[in-house]
């Protein structure tokens, strides 16, 4: 069945073409912020994000799914995206 969204090739390939510009000025601006923040003395650490939304944040117990994007942790309660639990675990 057709997607009601995409009227023509046209149509697709221009939408295409915005998604691949935004990413590119994405990484643009990635590398030059952390290229910059390296010049002006700031400390820059590459983390493996691999399995950080895994643990929970504030007790450190595994974490199961609670949803699609919502993780929750059955020792402590907490309950948030898994992508806010994974920017808390490479903080601490």
């Amino acid at each position: 069945m057709r997607n009601p969204f995409w009227h023509s090739g046209r149509e697709r390939k221009r939408i295409e073409d915005i998604y691949h510009k935004t990413a590119n000025h994405i990484v643009t601006a990635a590398k030059e912020t952390e290229y910059k923040a390296r010049l002006s003395g700031l400390m820059v650490a590459y983390l493996n994000a691999k399995n950080t939304s895994s643990l929970c944040p504030i007790c450190g117990d595994k974490i199961s799914p609670n949803g699609y994007r919502r993780m929750r942790c059955l020792s402590c309660g907490l309950e948030e995206d898994r992508d806010v639990i994974a920017v808390k675990n490479l903080l601490r």
